[in-house]
């Protein structure tokens, strides 16, 4: 609409200086310079080439005008979209550090799957917005525990079926709470999909294959490896090498294998680069389920 509107300023201009040009200029040449010189052929090309000097000054100075205007309303915009940015990241910030608050257990959870999920991202090779999407994503993806009651969360035996299946819920709450949160699409497939399995065995609308989103693939891989290399209620951490068996087995079956082999890749490079490694207890045999 802007270029649309400055190239109809331009025309309209140029339109009318033409016409005052051609109805008026020659009366005036006349009057100034005589009948005789204003009929000569170079006198009509000179004047051809006064107006066209006189018209480039004027687009010139309706060009500069123009960007000056756009250069102000870019300005604008750029730090509209800086606040916006702020405030998001606030946004997520905020959610992240309540549930943390709320399960000590699991403080310091989301982000190091953020972490992780960035990590794999980036190693293989997706663009900076979707990098972006999936780290805000793995950020809220517990979320919905918040609607858990805190003794279930904190418990330090297993969990019954009643009670797993309670917790299970976490990701229709999380789903409600992103919902209302103009959050990019793969924002909102991570918390609603990253425990989906491959291979359909997953909660809560057991998804299979490409029905999963890939940003939530990637986080359930994360989830996987932060969940066993972390000490929960029930158990202490199982270590870096006991998740690296886990993905390993589970790739191609339940995890995705081009995420689980950017995983290992980044395990490789030491797990250490992503996020401080836990103390190390002995422990003995535990389920590996990130729940």
């Amino acid at each position: 609409m802007a270029v649309r509107s400055f190239s109809t300023r331009i025309s309209v201009a140029y339109a009318v200086a033409g016409a005052a040009w051609i109805l008026a200029g020659s009366g005036a040449a006349d009057q100034l310079f005589g009948a005789d010189i204003a009929a000569l052929w170079w006198f009509e090309i000179a004047k051809g080439l006064v107006f066209v000097g006189m018209t480039a000054l004027a687009l010139k100075l309706l060009l500069r005008r123009e960007l000056r205007r756009r250069s102000a309303t870019e300005e604008a915009h750029a730090r509209t979209a800086e606040r916006l940015e702020v405030l998001l990241q606030e946004t997520v910030g905020a959610l992240s550090h309540t549930l943390s608050q709320r399960d000590p257990y699991t403080a310091g959870h989301q982000e190091r799957v953020a972490a992780l999920s960035v990590a794999i991202a980036q190693r293989m090779g997706l663009d900076r917005e979707r990098v972006d999407s999936i780290r805000i994503g793995a950020l809220l993806h517990d979320i919905g525990k918040i609607a858990i009651p805190a003794e279930l969360l904190s418990k330090p035996g297993r969990l019954t079926v009643d009670e797993f299946a309670l917790v299970k819920g976490h990701v229709a709450s999380g789903q409600a709470i992103v919902g209302k949160i103009a959050f990019p699409p793969a924002v909102h497939a991570v918390v609603g999909q990253h425990h989906e399995r491959l291979d359909g065995s997953g909660y809560p609308a057991a998804l299979a294959g490409d029905a999963i989103a890939l940003e939530a693939r990637i986080v359930a891989v994360a989830d996987v490896v932060e969940a066993m290399t972390s000490h929960r209620p029930y158990r202490a951490g199982l270590g870096v090498q006991a998740a690296v068996e886990e993905i390993r087995a589970q790739r191609g079956g339940k995890l995705d294998a081009a995420v689980v082999d950017a995983c290992l890749a980044v395990v490789e490079d030491g797990l250490e680069r992503v996020w401080p490694m836990p103390s190390r207890q002995s422990v003995a045999p535990a389920s590996m389920a990130a729940v």
